[in-house]
């Protein structure tokens, strides 16, 4: 059978204007799995929203035999608007999984066109289900599947989870147009080595999926080294234009044992690629830090969130002290490393003054690149239920991406426009504190920042105030704008050995 996804995968920056879309691996399993069963497999890789008469062009000269739709909570309005008439027209069988549909599936059920949900890790489910479509059996017992049914709902149980990472195939990279991707034309190799994340962080799905998979085994796995180290061997061998390498767990560091066999075997392997990982703070020791550099890491990339430790703690659920953080950058900072730091504006019962204090953490800890955006309630999240207990938002509200410029949230301990001024001007503050540490012209700093009436004016004259405060950066983003070729040429050129680092 010929199964055919389709992804929205929509840029909401408009600097980056030849945006081809990023490798989703959670597709590339699925598709793997089909292909290792016998089924075609096909990709509308969408990287803009496209009319729905052309999309059901598209879809009709690919003729799958079942349509398989995903997304994240900010997207899913896409499928919403086209699925129904895909339905109508072609009326072809459909099934939505992903994030969206896992912490969501009454919404994801309930939208005309969509017929099936699958929930949670998909490999076995979507096999089964093309499976019985392809030999006109019954699929309506299997498991992990909700299927419409002569207008009731039948919701079957979830399935068990695979236990053994090793027994899948390798995530199908060719399922896209994978030179011409966004993150291949970066050099940019994404790998994953584990799933499930132990932590249960209130703004994060997975204390979602940890209750969901309950008494379904081992939630948090690991692939074997071996298998990793060979995955990555033979895609840098099919794309030798790959220079670094970025793994997309939740939590590199989980597991020290399989972490100290990995960094062995990768340095003995002389794969030779500088390596990004996402960890947490309190994963990270001296010793720790020390074999990460010796075998070749270049970034780190750890939560901060906030710079307040009751923001974090207690409405964050992330219970990290401000000690712990800053004694950790510091030693990446002692052995080399980059560091990319998160942060959040606009959460739940923040105020300004908290923001000012996240923004007086990061000039402290001075971290290499700084990622900020824009809390947003996604569905079913403590903290989404948080938002609807205390009014904030409604539950037809309307999510958003993190980088959008927009918050969803009405409460008056930080307001809408607070929210987007303290998102638009936080890395323009943070330079500004880093460079005067005169305890004078800090107040009159902070006073800046938390004055009502000047962020207005602020606002109104943004382009000029990063232009003067980030004059190489500022450029950049424009000609990144007009003419992204020669931007990236110099970056590449210039920028990077302006600023004397190694990407």
């Amino acid at each position: 059978m010929r199964v055919l996804f389709i992804l929205p995968d929509f840029n909401y920056l408009d600097f980056i204007t030849d945006y081809s879309g990023f490798n989703h691996i959670g597709l590339g399993y699925l598709s793997a799995c089909l292909k290792q069963n016998g089924h075609e497999t096909r990709l509308l890789h969408l990287t803009k929203e496209i009319p729905v008469e052309e999309l059901v062009k598209l879809v009709k000269d690919i003729n799958p035999g079942l349509i398989c739709y995903t997304s994240f909570s900010n997207q899913f309005h896409y499928i919403k608007k086209v699925a129904p008439t895909i339905k109508k027209e072609l009326n072809i069988p459909t099934v939505c999984g992903g994030i969206h549909a896992t912490v969501s599936p009454e919404d994801a059920i309930s939208v005309e066109g969509i017929d099936t949900v699958c929930i949670g890790e998909g490999e076995k489910a979507v096999v089964e289900l093309a499976d019985s479509l392809e030999k006109k059996q019954d699929f309506s017992k299997v498991k992990s599947l909700w299927i419409k049914n002569n207008g009731d709902i039948i919701k079957n149980e979830i399935g068990d989870l695979n236990q053994d990472l090793d027994s899948l195939p390798f995530t199908d990279r060719e399922l896209f147009d994978f030179r011409n991707l966004s993150g291949t034309k970066l050099g940019k190799l994404n790998v994953i080595a584990t799933r499930g994340c132990p932590y249960q962080c209130g703004y994060c799905a997975n204390h979602q999926l940890q209750n969901i998979y309950q008494g379904k085994g081992k939630y948090v796995r690991f692939r074997s080294v071996d298998k990793v180290i060979e995955e990555i061997k033979k895609v840098k061998e099919k794309y030798p234009e790959m220079n670094h390498l970025e793994f997309l767990d939740d939590c590199f560091c989980l597991n020290k044992a399989w972490l100290k066999e990995f960094l062995q075997k990768y340095k003995q392997e002389k794969i030779n690629l500088p390596i990004i990982v996402n960890t947490r703070v309190d994963l990270l020791d001296e010793d720790t830090i020390k074999e990460l550099k010796d075998a070749g890491m270049r970034e780190l990339c750890l939560g901060v969130e906030s710079g307040n430790e009751d923001v974090r703690k207690k409405i964050l659920n992330k219970h990290i002290s401000n000690e712990k953080i800053a004694e950790t950058f510091k030693l990446c900072k002692k052995y080399g490393f980059e560091t990319r730091c998160y942060v959040m504006v606009g959460i739940p019962l923040e105020t300004m003054s908290n923001v000012l204090e996240t923004v007086k953490f990061c000039a402290e800890i001075q971290p290499t690149y700084l990622h900020v955006s824009i809390f947003q309630p996604y569905p079913n999240t403590a903290l989404y239920d948080l938002c609807l207990n205390y009014g904030f938002i409604t539950k037809d509200v309307n999510f958003q991406t993190y980088f959008d410029g927009v918050t969803v949230l009405n409460q008056k301990s930080i307001n809408k426009d607070e929210t987007v001024f303290a998102f638009t001007y936080f890395r323009i503050f943070v330079r500004l504190y880093e460079k005067f540490q005169n305890r004078h012209v800090r107040k009159i700093l902070d006073r800046l920042f938390l004055s009502k009436r000047l962020n207005r004016i602020f606002m109104k004259v943004y382009p000029l105030t990063y232009a003067i405060v980030f004059p190489v950066e500022a450029p950049y983003r424009l000609i990144l704008k007009v003419s992204p070729k020669s931007a990236r040429f110099l970056k590449k050129k210039v920028i990077i050995p302006l600023r004397g680092l190694t990407k």
